[in-house]
């Protein structure tokens, strides 16, 4: 009896009716006064309580109990049967549980730090992208009259849309007559890019400005004649070096 009375954990031992026959100095510190061990279930847990501490298969488990200190902490129960008799031993897992949550809010901190950085990164690159977007649509004057805008990589809506501002504004400034869009350099057309390029040769018609494009694939003047507006009023050459034989000598 000694023993029992001071094992280092919550020990119990109870009959087969739960009643408790005997407990630990512990056990009886941690939990309140009570005959049956299914007072200290919680009664969400009872049904479980019932069907499990029964069960010769089975030696371990976790139960919602009720403690002197609060009125729901989960524990985890070994137990074992000798014959009408079952040795019960019940470790708190709050405290695991509490470690648990500080490992999440530690990964979910170091997870926003990282988000943060791969913000800055994100920023970064995007500026570097808008960069290299710009550099894919340089704007060469080739008189007071004549402007070559090369064109590189696929002709996508961004592609059209991140260059616009800059293209018009200094069309505006330079009060050029023709523009050349020259397409040696591009590579795949989408529909987006087509009808972003559309209202950019519109403006520029807007503006007072002629739209000439030189190099275009042969596969690609259909599919640019059918999608751009007024393309009557768009004039096509089939190089920069006769658009300038052409054009710098008129």
């Amino acid at each position: 009896m000694s023993m029992i009375e001071h094992l280092p954990v919550p020990y119990f031992k109870i009959n087969r009716d739960f009643g408790i026959l005997s407990s630990s100095r512990i056990a009886r510190t941690v939990f309140a006064p009570a005959a049956s061990f299914l007072e200290l279930v919680d009664e969400d847990s009872l049904n479980k309580a019932k069907k499990v501490l029964l069960s010769i298969e089975r030696n371990k488990t976790e139960l919602v109990l009720k403690t002197a200190s609060s009125p729901f902490s989960l524990f985890e129960i070994s137990f074992n049967w000798e014959g009408d008799e079952a040795h019960l031993i019940c470790s708190e897992k709050d405290y695991r549980i509490d470690e648990l949550y500080q490992q999440i809010e530690s990964n979910r901190q170091r997870i926003a730090d990282t988000d943060f950085e791969l913000l800055i990164k994100k920023e970064e690159l995007q500026v570097s992208l808008n960069r290299v977007l710009e550099l894919s649509s340089p704007f060469i004057p080739l008189s007071s009259k004549v402007v070559l805008i090369p064109l590189y990589g696929n002709l996508t809506g961004d592609f059209v849309e991140k260059n616009v501002s800059r293209l018009l504004s200094s069309l505006h400034e330079g009060k050029h007559e023709k523009a050349l869009l020259d397409f040696h350099g591009i590579g795949d057309l989408t529909e987006e890019g087509i009808s972003s390029l559309n209202d950019l040769i519109l403006q520029f018609k807007a503006m007072g400005t002629t739209t000439y494009m030189i190099g275009v694939h042969p596969k690609q003047v259909p599919v640019l004649h059918r999608a751009i507006k007024d393309s009557e009023d768009i004039y096509s050459l089939p190089n920069l070096k006769e658009a300038i034989r052409k054009l710098l000598h008129t």
